[in-house]
């Protein structure tokens, strides 16, 4: 990780120190913004957006598979596929990654953050997209207990589907609201949260609202 790293999340935790780390965040967000940018014509709209404004701090990874490509006869055969769900399981993101070099999963690891022993990989915490040189993007992504998981490849593909609270309301389940946050850099470069709030009934209205807003009013979970 080079934007989002482990020394930056663990210097959230010190007190007294909490403006600094959000200054320090949103200076390494800032620089990540501006190389993804940079890379932007080498995935899809669908794909940049998904690096630049996914959501899924907090959120789980659910499963990965690997295609070792054995009966292939071209170079890098290896293809994955990891499914994570968002914080509030309102949406499930599958990611599709071809012409892969290389994977590595650092699990549990040496250098932990909120760790205990026995615990799977913990909260999705950052992920980054990053040249690899060569013509192969990277994907890294770092957990909460400090694992981490890397792709190197060459193409990639990912699509949103409702999860499974989202699929409740969406068929008139529960009567309450619920919400999935996105980042938006307006053309002023505020940077606002746009918030989809999912009514009862199912409607769904996107609504923007400035950082440090007080959710609790919007929804609730």
């Amino acid at each position: 990780m080079q934007y989002f790293t482990k020394e930056l999340w663990q210097s959230g935790q010190e007190p007294g120190k909490l403006n600094e780390y959000n200054f320090n965040w949103q200076t390494a967000y800032e620089k990540y913004l501006q190389q993804l940018t940079r890379l932007r014509d080498r995935l899809s709209v669908e794909a940049y957006m998904f690096f630049a404004e996914a959501d899924l701090h907090d959120g789980a990874f659910v499963k990965l598979e690997l295609e070792g490509g054995a009966a292939q006869n071209y170079s890098y055969p290896v293809r994955a596929k990891l499914t994570a769900t968002d914080a509030s399981h309102n949406f499930l993101w599958r990611m599709a990654y071809g012409a892969l070099r290389r994977v590595a999963i650092d699990y549990p690891s040496g250098s932990p953050l909120f760790y205990s022993p026995g615990e799977g990989f913990g909260d999705w915490g950052y992920h980054e997209r990053t040249d690899a040189g060569d013509g192969f993007l990277r994907h890294e992504i770092l957990f909460a207990t400090g694992s981490e998981m890397l792709f190197e490849f060459k193409e990639f593909s990912c699509e949103k589907e409702p999860g499974k609270i989202l699929r409740q309301v969406l068929e008139g389940g529960p009567d309450e609201y619920l919400f999935t946050r996105f980042h938006s850099l307006d053309r002023d470069g505020t940077l606002d949260n746009l918030i989809l709030v999912f009514e009862p009934g199912g409607l769904a209205t996107l609504k923007s609202f400035p950082q440090g807003t007080d959710y609790g009013p919007i929804c609730r979970r």
